[in-house]
């Protein structure tokens, strides 16, 4: 069994960061920081419609595009497979209209 206080943390959305933060939060704050404002609020107001019972897939992009802003400024090869999530998720949006 895992101890309570393992299940208040994860690791930063950030490509590479080991950094340990409170599971309310998407980034480290170094990442955080780094990450335009405009992006900022997207990510903070899909979170708070998708807490209010919205869908998903707007938050999901909202923290792809965010994961994939960092990478791109930090050169990480994983920006392929990123853009990949991205377009995956937008076609299933639009799919379903």
């Amino acid at each position: 069994m895992i101890p309570h206080s393992e299940l208040s943390f994860k690791k930063c959305f950030a490509v590479g960061c080991d950094e340990t933060i409170p599971l309310h939060r998407l980034m480290c704050r170094d990442h955080w920081d780094r990450l335009p404002m405009r992006l900022r609020s997207l990510v903070l107001e899909t979170q708070r419609a998708w807490d209010r019972g919205g869908p998903l897939q707007p938050y999901d992009i909202a923290t792809l595009d965010a994961q994939l802003h960092i990478a791109q400024i930090e050169g990480r090869p994983e920006v392929a497979s990123i853009r990949a999530d991205l377009d995956r998720i937008a076609g299933a949006k639009a799919r379903l209209g």
